[in-house]
């Protein structure tokens, strides 16, 4: 009776020393190891209350943030070609959250089957396959003209202090990015040692998304980050069927984000040419032709040019549209008598370019153009 209470009493402590046995063998092959994995069940829950905070955060930052080259022209009259098939459109830009754009139209565009349009909503995607936002400095009022003034010496000739936080934030976007790297790669070893690991490293994919958008992306481009408030000459590729493969512009290299180039031209300012439209005309390569109420100018020649004010008797109306080559604009007249035109050939003219179609190729002694 002895043996066999004996007998139950080693069956009952089996599993124990099992366990035991397990861990001081975990111990004596790797210290602390068992513990590391018995903790793992803390460390997926402290991984999940990390990833709402981050996400809560970079939500806020999504909806606040704005590109920084786009905001550079906000509330001012800008023109935009949209790219093959399309035509310039003018107006007042209002950049919006997550690449997206709303252009206020000058006057309202009539619709023969349908309400009047106000205004143009791009989505990023859009903005991307344009060509070029621009701005002609000879259209911009007093303000305007003092505003950019202020953005060319912030940008171009930093104080001390905006040039140290500007580069502690690109070494901070570095190391941001060498983090979020080498997370994703110990997510991948963790999932092999663990099933809570493999449940944390399923998401790794978006845990990348939520690290990349918590701090704003500025795409640090050392070529470019050497170069800002120089002159360089950008060249920016047109669609199939226009009369150049490409164009390019020079001026002084302003800022950039992972999606856009800004230029700004301080070159002297050309005199206007202005040209009389009765019916249709065609000088320089450019196209003019006048119907009821609107004429439409077309650039088929390989330079870009300006159109400055169009004067019809008393009446005259603000156009400041930039014509890439290829492109055509629109515009309503703003009488019904003999219409003049201002024509300037490659004018003054700040532009917003799409990396997706601009490079930044050279760089250029601006004081030759009298900057």
């Amino acid at each position: 009776m002895h043996q066999i209470q004996t007998l139950l009493a080693l069956g009952e402590d089996q599993e124990p020393a099992t366990e035991n046995s397990a861990k001081q063998f975990a111990d004596t092959v790797l210290p602390g190891a068992w513990d590391w994995l018995a903790g793992l069940g803390s460390i997926f829950w402290i991984t999940l209350l990390v990833l709402l905070l981050i996400a809560i955060v970079s939500s806020f930052l999504k909806l606040r943030k704005r590109d920084r080259t786009l905001r550079l022209f906000k509330d001012q009259y800008i023109s935009i070609n949209l790219g093959p098939g399309r035509q310039v459109r003018t107006g007042k830009l209002h950049p919006n959250s997550l690449g997206s754009v709303q252009i206020d139209y000058r006057s309202p565009e009539p619709i023969t089957d349908g309400p009047d349009r106000t205004a143009m909503l791009l989505s990023a995607g859009d903005m991307q396959q344009s060509l070029c936002v621009s701005r002609i400095v000879r259209g911009l009022d007093p303000h305007h003209l003092a505003l950019r003034q202020r953005q060319i010496q912030r940008n171009c000739n930093p104080r001390f202090i905006r040039r140290r936080i500007r580069n502690i934030t690109n070494f901070m976007t570095t190391i941001k990015d060498a983090i979020v790297n080498t997370f994703t790669q110990l997510l991948g070893t963790v999932g092999s040692v663990s099933p809570v690991g493999k449940v944390i490293s399923n998401q790794k994919s978006g845990i990348t998304e939520i690290a990349g958008n918590f701090s704003q992306p500025k795409a640090y481009e050392p070529n470019l980050e050497r170069n800002i408030g120089r002159g360089v000459e950008v060249e920016i590729a047109l669609p199939d069927g226009s009369p150049v493969p490409s164009v390019h512009h020079s001026g002084w290299l302003v800022s950039y984000t992972e999606n856009y180039i800004a230029i700004f031209d301080t070159s002297e300012p050309r005199d206007p040419v202005i040209c009389t439209i009765d019916s249709t005309l065609e000088k320089d390569g450019l196209t003019m032709e006048r119907g009821d109420g609107w004429f439409k100018v077309s650039n088929a020649s390989a330079d870009p040019c300006s159109l400055g004010t169009v004067t019809s008797g008393q009446s005259s109306t603000l156009v400041n549209a930039v014509l890439l080559p290829g492109s055509s604009i629109n515009v309503a007249l703003p009488g019904s008598e003999s219409v003049s035109l201002e024509i300037i050939p490659d004018g003054q003219m700040d532009l917003v370019c799409p990396r997706a179609c601009a490079t930044v190729r050279y760089v250029v002694d601006m004081r030759a153009t009298g900057s």
